[in-house]
This record gives structure tokens, C-alpha cells and sequence, in this order.
């Protein structure tokens, strides 16, 4: 029986002293990094510091983790992360050679982006994106550095997005709080605008920690009412529940 694929391969190298020049190239394909939204996908990765041979193979002795990003154009403090993955030093394969990686026999990084993590909508059919790649060291006051900072182009290749999985809500200290996908804890608001419609404001600025989960709202007539979120058409749904009570 033949093996079943595991995802979409997407191969590539990258000179890390070079990180913004141009758009990787797909060893496999021998086009442009193309990634497609909704697939399972396989990268696999060589990094070097110079043109790919042996004696440029970067050193991950002081390396703890690997962190791949996918995010959208323009300013990478503003812009937003679709999707982020990361590959702990010990399941990198340092043993791998230029040569090995070359022959497609041997793999330096590999990671899987499972189809759940990469299931987003496109704004467009195809945009280019930032994939972000880097490193962050094992000393006491740890440093990023950048391997890959590029654009690629992605495309949205029609399969069928879920309902994205919902964040647990907490009440820390006193406000209602959103445990959100990169991990950080962000407070929620309801914000009146002026006219007469209340909109939910979720902060910019994250931090962690810890609460009591948070089920109802306290309305104006003093009764609370229950919150739930529905999934209609694919999109979620804040519901205030009509009943009150004490």
C-alpha cells in the first residue's frame, strides 16, 4: 500500500546573511514559495550563513527554538499573524549535510503546518505575504535572529474553512478577558459609539494570567443575562440572552 502524503512539501534554503533578498524558491518545484490556505503542509528547511555548502550550515548549538510565521504585508508590528508554529533545538537535525539536503535525502528542519492551523481566508485569490522565520538563543537575556523575513505568495485554494475554535473568556480583575491564540490574555470592552451601537473591542496588548470564566452580562436593568456565541454561516455570533435573571 502506498504511504499517504502527509501535507503539501514546500522545500527551500536561505542564505540568513541575505534574509530579505527575493522570494525563496521551492527546491521541489523550482518556482516561488506558494502556499496554499486550508492544506495540511510540510516545510522543510536548510539555513546557512552564506551560499548552501557544508562548511555554512548554520549552528544551532545556542539556538532553543525555531519560530516560523506566516503573516500578512506591511508593517510587522501591525500586521496580522495567520498562523505561527515553532521547532524546539533537539528536533533539529544538525547531523544533516549541504550535500544530503541537496540530494533530498536528509532533512535540516522540518516542520507540519496542520490544515486547522493554516485555515484561513485570503483577502484576495493570491497575495504575497511575509513568512517570518527566527531563531531565539538559549543566554540568559535571549536574542531573535532572523533567518528568513520574505515574501511569499498565497492562495486560496477553495477547500472549505471550519469555525475557528473559540478562546476561553476570564474576568480578571474585573474585566472580561480573551485567552487568544498566540497564548497572551487580552481584555475585552464593550465600547458605545455614537450612534447608540455598542461594539466589542478586543486590546492590542496581551499579557497572561488567570480568572474565573465569565458566563453573563451585567445589563443596565440590573439583571444578568447570559452570553453565548453561536456559529451561523461559518462565522461566530454574540448572543445576549433575552431572560434575565438575579
Amino acid at each position: 500500500m502506498a504511504k499517504a502524503p502527509t501535507g503539501i512539501v514546500i522545500r527551500f534554503a536561505n542564505n540568513i546573511n541575505q534574509w530579505s533578498a527575493g522570494t525563496p524558491t521551492d527546491a521541489g518545484t523550482g518556482q516561488a514559495v506558494v502556499i496554499p490556505t486550508g492544506a495540511d503542509l510540510v516545510l522543510q528547511m536548510f539555513f546557512s550563513q552564506g551560499a548552501l555548502a557544508e562548511d555554512t550550515k548554520l549552528d544551532y548549538a545556542n539556538i532553543a527554538t525555531v519560530y516560523v510565521a506566516l503573516q500578512t504585508t506591511g508593517s510587522p508590528h501591525a500586521a496580522t499573524v495567520y498562523w505561527s508554529k515553532s521547532i524546539a533545538n533537539d528536533e533539529i537535525n544538525n547531523a544533516c549535510t549541504a550535500t544530503s539536503w541537496l540530494a533530498g535525502t536528509d532533512e535540516q528542519i522540518e516542520l507540519a503546518i496542520p490544515s486547522a492551523l493554516n485555515a484561513f481566508q485570503a483577502p484576495q485569490g493570491a497575495q504575497n505575504y511575509w513568512l517570518v522565520i527566527y531563531g531565539v538563543t538559549d543566554e540568559a537575556t535571549p536574542r531573535q535572529i532572523v533567518f528568513c523575513a520574505t515574501q511569499v505568495q498565497v492562495k486560496d485554494s477553495g477547500l472549505p474553512i471550519g469555525v475557528p475554535t473559540l478562546p476561553q473568556a476570564f474576568k480578571v480583575g474585573g474585566k472580561l478577558s480573551f485567552v487568544c491564540a498566540d497564548a497572551q490574555t487580552r481584555d475585552v470592552t464593550f465600547t458605545l459609539l455614537g450612534n447608540g451601537r455598542w461594539v466589542l473591542d478586543v486590546a492590542q496588548a496581551g499579557y497572561n494570567g488567570a480568572g474565573q470564566a465569565v458566563y453573563a452580562l451585567h445589563c443596565a436593568d440590573g439583571l444578568f443575562r447570559d452570553l453565548s456565541v453561536l456559529a451561523v454561516d461559518g462565522l461566530w455570533t454574540l448572543d445576549i440572552g433575552q431572560n434575565g435573571h438575579s
